[in-house]
């Protein structure tokens, strides 16, 4: 299509990645389920000074394991308001959501063992960090590490959970995870 510009996903690490054009274009970021099998190596400034970016959606289904850099990922994203992280995230890297004015909530998968002192650098309006169960402390202890005050942050257990669900009057069993976005989840006969 004419409309469309393609661009490779991986740049270097010193050069800005070519998509940011349009960063003053830019308001919403998907990421097709298609890259759920991806797994980058950079996310060096992916959506750095994208001041108009609201809303990120499906980057918490790709798998960021051999990511070795997120340095600057979302810095300036002064409109982004909540950013779920994706899985195999090992660090929240040097300036990562730097300026990020209007975030609010942050989910970080258990898979991160290191917090950068400049992760969330004026960041005033994050109040929320949502974390899988059974990591909360271990994330305080990471922030607390790296110097940041978390006096002002809530840390929740997130309410995803894996489940199985019989469908068609006992004929499928269906297994899902975050089951609170499945569709029927009201009438359905969970496990």
């Amino acid at each position: 299509r004419k409309d469309l510009e393609w661009y490779a996903l991986e740049s270097a690490d010193d050069q800005h990645p070519p998509w940011l054009s349009w960063k003053d274009d830019v308001t919403a970021v998907v990421f097709d389920a298609s890259f759920a099998g991806c797994r980058p190596t950079s996310a060096f400034l992916w959506f750095c000074d994208c001041y108009n970016l609201k809303s990120i959606e499906g980057l918490e289904g790709m798998d960021f394991s051999e990511v070795v850099t997120a340095h600057s990922m979302f810095k300036n994203c002064c409109s982004l308001v909540s950013v779920s992280l994706p899985s195999g995230l090992r660090f929240l890297d040097e300036y990562m959501f730097f300026n990020c004015t209007s975030l609010t909530s942050l989910t970080i998968p258990s898979s991160v063992t290191y917090v950068a002192p400049t992760a969330i650098l004026s960041c005033g309006a994050l109040r929320t960090i949502v974390v899988e169960a059974g990591h909360v402390r271990r994330l305080k202890e990471l922030f607390k590490a790296a110097g940041l005050d978390i006096s002002g942050l809530e840390f929740v257990v997130a309410d995803s959970v894996a489940r199985a669900v019989l469908e068609d009057s006992g004929k499928t069993l269906r297994f899902v995870y975050d089951s609170n976005d499945y569709p029927g989840t009201k009438n359905a006969n969970w496990f």
